[in-house]
């Protein structure tokens, strides 16, 4: 992977900032809370726009575990009180083990208009982090659709795109992308100069095995959205020096500004102290082209990597 941002990806328009990410995603869910509050801080609410893309974890991973999700809430309420974070507390089958027509409802909504989308996509995390709606059921979509206020999004018109699945090729389309390795995480953010971040702010690692153990915040500096809210107002223009965010990277540099490799034996991801969002389970994470030699790769992390996804066991 070069220091560039990758062309791979849709084009982000002036004055908008293309968010990546999985609906239960917790790492998302914060910084689009942290993200949202710094534009409103920064009077930006009418200038910058935000523009969801899916980036499907249980295509990389399976379905979604509820022991990872309930272990993560726990672990980022303490740095996001605003978040409101809850374990699960409904029925255990009635868990949304995947999000995909979640998915596909904002984008739905995305094209009514994108504020639509975003508010539908910050409704749907709302429902399941704090209040343990199944948002993977139709219903349950088009009832937090219909509770947002000022009719954002047209209820109707949505119903009729989730029952003809006219937005499942675009959710495919954003797998497709994320496959390349154009976007390495949940949550990365774009911006029109070429800007590139994945998880912003925050430093995490796990302590124990996935699900079994748990995450520990390393550091954690929400100060970051201010220069990335600044530079997604600005005009678009030359890329952007590659700068650490703690915890993010922004890309924009070229190849000579990257760091070094992992040394022989390292390997990128966990290993480096970030916490995945989620990890990959046995089995999981295999690339069809790949699965007749019998190599199994990590999926994308919620943490900056460089260089060439490694085949690696997992644990």
């Amino acid at each position: 992977m070069t220091g560039t941002d990758r062309t791979d990806a849709a084009p982000v328009a002036a004055g908008t900032v293309q968010v990546w990410s999985d609906l239960l995603c917790p790492f998302a869910y914060v910084g689009l809370l942290r993200l949202r509050r710094a534009r409103g801080r920064l009077g930006l609410d009418g200038t910058v726009r935000l523009e969801h893309r899916t980036f499907p974890l249980e295509l990389f991973n399976g379905p979604h575990s509820r022991r990872g999700t309930d272990t993560e809430a726990v672990a980022l309420g303490r740095i996001e009180p605003e978040a409101e974070f809850r374990v699960w507390t409904d029925a255990d089958d009635r868990y949304p083990h995947t999000v995909l027509l979640a998915a596909e409802a904002v984008h739905a909504a995305s094209a009514q208009s994108l504020a639509a989308g975003e508010e539908l996509d910050l409704a749907l995390r709302r429902a399941f982090w704090t209040q343990s709606r199944s948002i993977s059921h139709r219903q349950v979509i088009l009832d937090v659709a219909a509770g947002l206020p000022g009719g954002v999004v047209d209820v109707f018109e949505l119903a009729a795109a989730l029952d003809d699945g006219r937005y499942r090729a675009a959710v495919m389309a954003d797998f497709a992308v994320a496959r390349t390795g154009a976007i390495t995480g949940s949550p990365t953010f774009r911006l029109a100069d070429g800007t590139a971040v994945t998880n912003p702010g925050i430093g995490v690692h796990w302590q124990g095995p996935w699900a079994a153990g748990f995450p520990v915040v390393d550091s954690d500096d929400p100060s970051v959205y201010d220069d990335l809210l600044a530079r997604g107002a600005g005009p678009p223009g030359r890329r952007v020096p590659e700068a650490r965010a703690r915890g993010g990277r922004y890309r924009g540099a070229p190849p000579r500004r990257l760091g070094r490799r992992a040394p022989r034996g390292v390997r990128r991801g966990r290993d480096r102290g970030a916490a995945p969002c989620p990890p990959p389970g046995p089995g999981r994470g295999r690339r069809p082209e790949r699965a007749r030699a019998g190599i199994r790769f990590r999926a994308r992390f919620p943490f900056p990597r460089t260089g060439r996804q490694r085949a690696s066991r997992h644990r």
